[in-house]
């Protein structure tokens, strides 16, 4: 399976589950649903499938060897 197709695919599972689950609150009294949460949820899913295709790839190694250790700071500080 291509890996854009398997992206896609995870990407599919995830925003169900988490469209499930929200709409699983909206029914309970007590809970809050909202739809950010099953937006941001998708985005992470996107985001978690593409690492996982690259890793799967055998890319992250060629990646490791060109990553230059100076850049590591400034995307420490980015990420915060």
């Amino acid at each position: 399976m291509p890996g854009w197709l398997r992206v896609l695919v995870a990407t599919a599972l995830g925003a169900a589950l988490s469209f499930t689950m929200e709409w699983t609150q909206f029914s309970i009294v007590s809970r809050y649903s909202n739809l950010l949460n099953v937006y941001s949820n998708t985005a992470g899913t996107f985001i978690g499938s593409i690492l996982a295709v690259v890793v799967a790839s055998g890319r992250a190694r060629q990646l490791a060897r060109n990553f230059d250790l100076q850049m590591f700071p400034a995307l420490l500080l980015a990420a915060f």
